[in-house]
Formats: C-alpha cells, sequence, structure tokens
C-alpha cells in the first residue's frame, strides 16, 4: 500500500518540479480577466490585441481579453496636467483611483517618465467600441525603475487625438489628483486669535 501512494506522488512532485522550467520571474500574468463583464460582450480582435499587449518588462496588458461595449461603461484615466490632449489617451481604468500616486503607479506600472499621473478624467465609452481588458504587465523604465506585473485590471481603448478617433464622451475633468486634503471649516471657524498673547 504505501508503495502504490508513492507512485501516485511521484507524477504529482515532477509536475509541480516542472511547472517553472523556462520560467523566470515577470516571464507570467498575475490574474485573469472575466469575461463576463457588465455592459461588455466578449469579442476577439486579433487588431487590439498586439496593441494592448505587451511582453515582459514593456508594460501594457498580460493577460487579456478583447472586448465590444455594448453601452456606455464609465472609465477613469489619470493624466499629465502638463499635456492636456493626453486626457484622452488609450489606457484607463474601470476603478475610480484611490491610495497614493506610488502605490497607484505600481499597481498598474505606470513609469514616471510617461506621466506624472497627476489629473483625473471621467468618461463613458461610446457603444459598439471596441477594446481590451487585461492584468497589468510589468514594465522596466529608465533609472532603474521598475514594476511588477500584478492583478490590476487595465483598459485599453484605441483613442488618437491626432487621428480625431476618440471612443469616450461625456467627459468630466475631476481635477488634480491625488484631491488636495480638505482643512475642515469648522476647525477654522472655531479658532480664536487671542490679540493679547
Amino acid at each position: 500500500m504505501m508503495l502504490k501512494k508513492s507512485l501516485y506522488l511521484i507524477p504529482i512532485a515532477f509536475l509541480t518540479a516542472c511547472s517553472h522550467i523556462g520560467v523566470q520571474e515577470g516571464d507570467y500574468c498575475v490574474g485573469s480577466v472575466n469575461t463576463t463583464v457588465a455592459g461588455l460582450r466578449a469579442e476577439a480582435s486579433d487588431k487590439l490585441m498586439p496593441q494592448a499587449k505587451g511582453a515582459a518588462g514593456k508594460g501594457g496588458v498580460c493577460a487579456a481579453q478583447s472586448f465590444v461595449a455594448v453601452e456606455p461603461i464609465t472609465v477613469y484615466r489619470l493624466y499629465d496636467s502638463s499635456r492636456p490632449w493626453t486626457a484622452q489617451g488609450a489606457w484607463w481604468s474601470m476603478n475610480r483611483p484611490s491610495g497614493t500616486r506610488e502605490s497607484y503607479r505600481a499597481q498598474n506600472a505606470i513609469c514616471k517618465e510617461w506621466s506624472p499621473i497627476d489629473r483625473l478624467v471621467v468618461c463613458k465609452i461610446k457603444p459598439h467600441t471596441e477594446l481590451v481588458l487585461g492584468t497589468t504587465q510589468s514594465v522596466t523604465c529608465s533609472e532603474n525603475e521598475t514594476y511588477p506585473a500584478t492583478a490590476d485590471i487595465q483598459v485599453y481603448i484605441p483613442n488618437n487625438a491626432r487621428e480625431n478617433q476618440i471612443y469616450v464622451e461625456e467627459c468630466e475633468d475631476q481635477g488634480v489628483w491625488p484631491a488636495p486634503e480638505k482643512t475642515s471649516s469648522f476647525l477654522l471657524k472655531n479658532v480664536r486669535v487671542n490679540p493679547a498673547g
């Protein structure tokens, strides 16, 4: 009985050991993309996938699925306020950005040289737009800055302002990001200065 049990474990141990042969850190995707997303229909796109997917260390998306919007979908984008024409770029999120600038940069593998990600815009994807959802691919930036692949989902929309191809609408500027902390007006109203010192 012991021999029989051992024979079952050998193939499992062998497969486990072999599952990482030739795979180096960063050569794999983290997480997966749900193919059922409200407002989107999964549909293969040989045109968009090469634009959105990147090799390890190059950025873009890793595990990915192409879709067509069947209704307006809200998306969020952080961009470089010194280059306002980038507000309607290609890379978006389905979730409102939160946390610190550095945590968002790391979660979405955004090199500092690409953008200071200091302003937020929210738009709606136009119905019938083709897009790609994917997990975040790793990226190696200049100055020894690297970010690993993550399970955070990015949205690739093939906007191209130079060719007047914009697939988002009803955009609203949300201002500086992260939003400056507000000082409580209650505290300011109740502060009294004693002139006598």
